[in-house]
């Protein structure tokens, strides 16, 4: 009965993520589309798009904080593992086990705070010079993408404790 639970928790975190990360890719898209155009306008017809800048800025944060959850399930950070390729099986499990809760309190920290700013930034109605985009949105975005790696990584600790088979991780 756990484990099915368990696995729920893990196929809707899963899910997602994925679901994150797709936003983010079409973000890149965006980029890309936007940067392009603008050049096309600025050399071409000597009229560049007014907050380019903005857009691309935007859309970065969304590519960046909506990709963190799933980079994170695929195991696709950067890992330093100097110290950990010398552990038995057990000693690496407890490291991981202690990195990831050390991780997760730091994951809290940053989401409290991001949520903070954004709440701060409604309040104060910030918005972009240009374009006047809100900035609250955006903050929320972050606090999101923190806050979906916190699950990855607590389904992933928990893994670890209870002993769940886990992804295998790339070589």
């Amino acid at each position: 009965m756990l484990k099915s639970i368990g696995s729920a928790i893990d196929r809707g975190i899963t899910a997602a993520s994925k679901y994150a990360n797709i936003i983010g890719v079409a973000s890149i898209a965006i980029i890309a589309l936007i940067v392009s155009v603008n050049a096309f306008f600025r050399y071409l017809l000597k009229r560049p798009f007014t907050g380019t800048i903005e857009i691309a800025v935007s859309a970065q944060i969304l590519a960046a904080f909506l990709a963190l959850a799933y980079t994170a399930f695929a195991k696709s950070h950067v890992e330093v593992e100097v110290l950990t390729t010398k552990f038995s099986k057990k000693g690496r499990a407890i490291a991981g086990i202690f990195t990831r809760l050390m991780s997760l309190a730091l994951l809290v920290i940053l989401s409290w705070a991001s949520i903070s700013k954004a709440f701060f930034s409604f309040k104060l109605a910030e918005r972009t010079q240009t374009l006047e985009i809100p900035y609250g949105p955006l903050k929320i975005v972050i606090f999101i993408g923190f806050v979906l790696l916190g699950l990855v990584l607590l389904a992933e600790t928990v893994k670890f404790i209870v002993g769940l088979p886990q992804k295998s991780e790339k070589g």
